[in-house]
């Protein structure tokens, strides 16, 4: 594949996104916890769970730099893969709670701050209920900082505009999506993409923890 946009890669990703992504995960459990118990009493009250969901597409134009790799960003000749932005609401009858995951690289915090401005805005949700994060991927643009689309004159310029505005769709389109549903889990193996980027050596090394591996 020749510089192609690809969300699912994850090659050469940095120590700091690995520490994020432990942040974002806890986060996340403990939220998903807190809605169990809030389901629960729903279900003892005689509410209704709901859950809706919906895939907005923010695939950029081609020539943007593919970031994540050593040296100048290699621009995109073609599209191998599409990237989205998910969103996921849940609604357990009094509560109501927003994830959204975008196939980035980075997405900087003012992206996200004014995507919840507007959420707010338009569906009166607290910007509290919301939780939104980057996939991290390698293999695509990012809507962050210079090469992300953005100008001296208008931060959010370009393809960052573009990102907020399928970002607030994509929640509308998730709450009118909203239907009856139940909380289920499981597990399941893809190990073709993902893979431990840390070498196997002959000898002990210290890693960037402090330990010897």
């Amino acid at each position: 594949m020749r510089n192609a946009i690809n969300p699912l890669s994850s090659k050469n990703s940095g120590f700091g996104y690995l520490n994020s992504l432990g942040s974002e995960i806890f986060k996340m459990t403990l939220l998903m916890f807190f809605l169990l118990l809030t389901v629960a009493d729903a279900m003892a009250q005689g509410k209704v769970f709901k859950a809706g969901a919906s895939i907005s597409n923010i695939t950029p134009s081609l020539g943007g730099g593919i970031i994540g790799n050593f040296g100048n960003p290699p621009p995109a000749q073609h599209i191998h893969d599409q990237l989205h932005v998910r969103s996921l609401v849940l609604d357990d009858g009094s509560t109501q709670l927003v994830f959204v995951v975008i196939d980035n690289l980075h997405v900087d915090r003012e992206v996200l701050d004014e995507a919840k401005r507007m959420i707010h805005e338009k569906t009166n949700l607290p910007l509290s209920n919301m939780l939104m994060s980057a996939t991290h991927t390698h293999s695509a643009t990012r809507a962050g900082g210079a090469g992300s689309g953005s100008t001296n004159n208008n931060p959010l310029a370009d393809y960052r505009t573009f990102m907020i505005s399928r970002i607030v769709d994509g929640v509308e389109v998730a709450l009118n999506n909203l239907q009856p549903a139940r909380i289920g889990w499981g597990v399941g193996s893809v190990p073709q993409h993902v893979f431990n980027r840390r070498w196997k050596k002959k000898t002990p090394v210290v890693n960037h923890y402090g330990e010897t591996d």
